[in-house]
């Protein structure tokens, strides 16, 4: 009987040891794959709003090259030619806009988008205003515009689109650094439950030790007693 209840101490050491380690390596697991799911989601955020940034400055660009083209030639021809495309790219910035805005922008990002809309709204101003100057026959005085305010609202513009973009990429930079943190942190969570572990093992054994030294002094004097023949 005091060997089967030995047993069943040694056996319940093992499978409590057991248990505690595959807590463990279920806790590290579980805690990587949540890290790396919130990690994977916040890239993909991150990585949408620089590509939608980066596509709207180019098709400002772009559209922004064909107006000062039309407002600066005197060929009736080429506005007619890049009027459908101009209007077409407008369009599509339009929905890149209102796609940026449905993502889960911080407030510094809406700040900007903000900035950008005034200034895109100035820009857009003064482009109808130099337009208006050529169909009606003022062909100098739309040139005129164009150098004088045009321009420099293409360029406010475009700036603040930059600046977009720039604060798209800093995101992405502090989000990654955040993930890494966060990887970090399970790394050290993990670590200190192996401690833990080992420390209750450690303890664990020692407690078994002692509990195992009484019966077996016991046996231990009960042979010596019979030995010597009492």
């Amino acid at each position: 009987m005091q060997r089967l209840r030995m047993a069943h101490k040694l056996w319940a050491a093992v499978i409590l040891r057991v248990l505690a380690l595959m807590a463990v390596v279920g806790f590290s697991a579980y805690r990587s794959a949540q890290t790396q799911a919130i990690s994977d989601e916040a890239a993909q955020e991150t990585r949408n709003r620089v590509e939608l940034a980066i596509e709207w400055m180019g098709l400002t660009e772009t559209n922004g090259a064909r107006t000062l083209g039309v407002i600066l030639s005197s060929d009736l021809t080429v506005e007619d030619a890049f009027k459908g495309t101009i209007e077409s790219t407008s369009a599509q910035i339009t929905q890149v806009q209102k796609r940026l805005e449905s993502l889960n922008l911080t407030e510094a990002d809406k700040a900007q988008m903000q900035k950008i809309a005034v200034a895109r709204t100035a820009m857009i101003e003064v482009r109808n205003q130099a337009s208006k100057l050529k169909q009606s026959g003022q062909f100098m005085e739309g040139v005129a515009l164009a150098d004088k305010a045009y321009k420099p609202a293409l360029s406010a513009y475009m700036q603040t689109l930059r600046d977009f973009v720039q604060q798209q990429k800093q995101h992405a930079e502090e989000s990654q650094k955040a993930m890494a943190s966060l990887r970090m942190e399970t790394v050290k969570l993990a670590g200190v439950a192996v401690l833990v572990l080992l420390l209750a093992i450690a303890a664990g054994a020692y407690g078994l030790i002692r509990s195992m030294q009484a019966p077996l002094q016991q046996a231990q004097a009960i042979a010596e007693r019979i030995a010597q023949g009492d």
